[in-house]
């Protein structure tokens, strides 16, 4: 009886946590997206004359609207872009991301056989 109080109180902690945790990176997300925008808005656009644009907008998912909006919003997937970018990759973080869970996924599979 006392594991059981004992790992109900470890759900309920970790549970509100994970719901502070998820409102406060909502915020910054928000902040992030209003400072972005204030950004473009402010400051004229340096490119080189000769640099290609892109006509359609690049999103950070191969293509799911709900996995699209969850990505945008966290900062962490902004970095794991960044990062990407930085390394000269063309990958986007949602397929940087799915290879990565196909590859634990498959991995675990290899183990446990």
């Amino acid at each position: 009886m006392p594991l059981l109080i004992a790992v109900l109180v470890f759900m309920f902690v970790a549970l509100a946590a994970f719901a502070a945790g998820s409102l406060i990176d909502q915020r910054n997300a928000r902040a992030r997206l209003i400072k972005d925008r204030l950004a473009t808005v402010q400051k004229a656009p340096e490119r080189d004359p000769n640099e290609e644009l892109a006509l359609l907008p690049t999103s950070n998912s191969a293509g799911f609207p709900a996995l699209d909006t969850l990505l945008r919003r966290s900062a962490r997937v902004s970095a794991i872009q960044e990062a990407l970018l930085q390394a000269g990759m063309k990958f986007r973080a949602g397929n940087f991301l799915l290879l990565c869970a196909l590859f634990g996924v498959a991995t675990g599979l290899a183990a446990i056989l």
